[in-house]
């Protein structure tokens, strides 16, 4: 099984979040909030199988965070899309070297 690292370009994690919350001065709009929170459920979906306890409690937590963000989710959601595009597209590649 690949690495996380190989596998994800842009590792991002509730840590890292709540770092940049507390700096007061990372996240300028909610869009940059609910991108990172998008980008780490991406992240958890790609690397983890669909089966697993992880991959389906991003999924939960994925409608979460559209609740929370309406207004940003219809804004946003093409970019949560790419987001995945571009993930799927990593994980064919992976898939055709192993």
């Amino acid at each position: 099984m690949p690495e996380y690292f190989d596998m994800i370009d842009e590792p991002i994690d509730l840590n890292i979040i709540s770092n940049r919350i507390k700096d007061n001065n990372y996240y300028r709009n909610k869009e940059m909030l609910y991108r990172d929170l998008c980008l780490m459920i991406s992240n958890c979906k790609l690397f983890n199988a669909d089966d697993t306890e992880y991959h389906i409690t991003a999924v939960k937590l994925q409608h979460e965070i559209y609740d929370l963000f309406p207004d940003v989710y219809t804004y946003m959601q093409h970019n949560a899309k790419v987001i995945d595009i571009v993930n799927q597209e990593k994980m064919q590649k992976i898939e055709e070297t192993v």
